[in-house]
């Protein structure tokens, strides 16, 4: 008689694989969630990328806004460039000033009558005990002492360095050869950092005990003083420094010399380097718009027989879309409203739109525009300015903290967070489901052996019998 078997019950089962494909179908369902999340990352990438073009462009064009004095280019020439020397802001006003230069500010500047032949050895070493000099620069409320120990061990580099480290970078001290270098003669110099009489006046008190033994008895000082300028229709002022910014708005001043006559100094706008300037941002602009449509574009695939839309970074989104349509509404809606004027709207000025949406840029049109009618074509750039890059504009409604750029990256945030938690469960879930058929196929395994136990019994008493037979 044949032998008893049960077919399909073999205990060589690979239960570890069967439950690997169980998980891996069922984890099939969250790939979707994995696409979502991969693409929300790269979306707000590119929403990071674009709200750093928007803050770039809102600084440049933050020059141009009322605020800041419409942003039109200055210059200034000066008839004497080797006394005075100038620059503009925007804001500064267009007009001549003549200025005499009387008087140059300077720091204060001390030397000391004694010669040294070694900078390394002791310069006092017959002091019974120690003494001090004693260094004050400024006057008044700006006044400020530095006392500086000399003992019998203090040599001429010690001091220098004592005078340094104590000063906090007001004074300067240093050693100066007036000798030769087979015969050196060492002086100590002391040097004030700021110019004015009022924080650079330097005076000195040196203690008796060294005095006494012919030590920094004498001494050679060039006082700190003000800068003295006399301006036509105002008078004599007086700065404590040769750069001077606040004497007419927007300009600054550096004075290098003294001047027998008035110096004359004419600020004018300068619509050459304002057309380079502000083409400059209508580059930036086209910048954006072009980064905006190249991460819109959505590729159909076709593969296999199957149909797949494959979508860019932004493709999803309108915000970067109603950015650009702001702009252009800006541009195409501002008028200069100055009357008579043949300048009212960008297009006079040389900015015309192109077909794909940015904008083309005539420079010298633009130059033009400034110097046949600078009121009105000012008045134009700042209405656009104003709109785009003050604290209410189109840029800050997109890029402040609650704007439309950080509201899109937070809705991705918040469903990126979501979509773990939700994976999270998921893996909680099969990671139950795993020990469960852990335990399924370990029962099965082991009703497995008893019944191949009982079949080989039953097999064996069969055999028997027909032995028997």
């Amino acid at each position: 008689m044949g032998s008893v078997s049960f077919s399909g019950l073999a205990s060589g089962i690979d239960t570890e694989a069967l439950i690997q494909a169980t998980l891996d179908a069922r984890r099939i369902q969250q790939q979707p969630m994995k696409n979502t999340k991969a693409f929300n990352d790269q979306e707000t990438t590119a929403f990071q990328e674009f709200n750093t073009k928007l803050l770039s462009l809102s600084s440049n064009l933050l020059g141009y806004t009322t605020a800041f004095g419409g942003g039109v280019t200055k210059s200034v020439s000066s008839s004497n460039s080797d006394a005075i020397t100038a620059t503009a802001a925007a804001g500064a006003p267009t007009t001549s000033t003549q200025i005499t230069v009387n008087q140059l500010a300077k720091s204060a500047l001390l030397s000391f009558g004694d010669y040294f032949s070694d900078y390394d050895t002791p310069i006092a070493s017959a002091l019974s005990e120690a003494g001090a000099m004693k260094l004050t620069i400024g006057q008044g409320d700006n006044a400020e002492t530095f006392s500086i120990d000399i003992d019998k061990t203090t040599s001429l580099t010690g001091l220098v360095d004592k005078i340094n480290n104590s000063a906090d970078g007001k004074l300067r001290a240093s050693t100066i050869n007036v000798g030769t270098e087979t015969n050196p003669k060492y002086i100590l110099m002391v040097n004030g950092t700021a110019s004015g009489s009022e924080k650079g006046l330097l005076n000195v008190e040196v203690s008796n005990n060294i005095t006494d033994l012919g030590l920094f008895n004498q001494q050679t000082m060039e006082q700190a003083q003000d800068a003295q300028l006399y301006i036509a229709g105002i008078g004599q002022i007086t700065r404590p420094s040769n750069e001077i910014k606040d004497l007419v708005p927007g300009l600054s001043l550096e004075l290098k010399q003294v001047t027998a006559a008035p110096v004359l100094l004419t600020v004018s706008s300068d619509a050459d380097k304002t057309a380079k300037k502000f083409g400059g941002i209508i580059a930036q602009l086209n910048e954006i718009i072009k980064y905006s449509k190249d991460n819109n574009k959505v590729q159909r695939i076709e593969e296999n027989g199957k149909v797949a839309n494959v979508f860019s970074a932004l493709a999803k989104s309108r915000v970067d879309d109603n950015f650009v349509r702001a702009i252009q509404s800006v541009f195409t809606e501002t008028h200069s409203d100055v009357n008579g004027s043949k300048i009212s709207v960008l297009a006079d000025l040389g900015i015309t739109t192109n077909r794909d949406g940015t904008y083309n840029f005539d420079e010298t049109k633009f130059s033009g525009g400034f110097k046949d009618d600078p009121v009105a074509a000012q008045a134009l750039i700042q209405k656009i300015a104003d709109k785009l890059a003050s604290t209410k504009g189109v840029v800050a409604e997109y890029t402040r903290f609650d704007g439309q750029i950080k509201l899109a990256i937070k809705a991705n945030d918040t469903e990126n967070e979501s979509i773990n938690k939700r994976i999270e469960r998921m893996e909680e879930l099969l990671t139950r489901q795993t020990e469960s058929m852990k335990l399924l196929y370990a029962r099965l395994e082991e009703n497995m052996a008893k019944l191949q136990s009982n079949a080989s019994s039953l097999t064996s008493m069969l055999s028997s019998l027909s032995t028997k037979k």
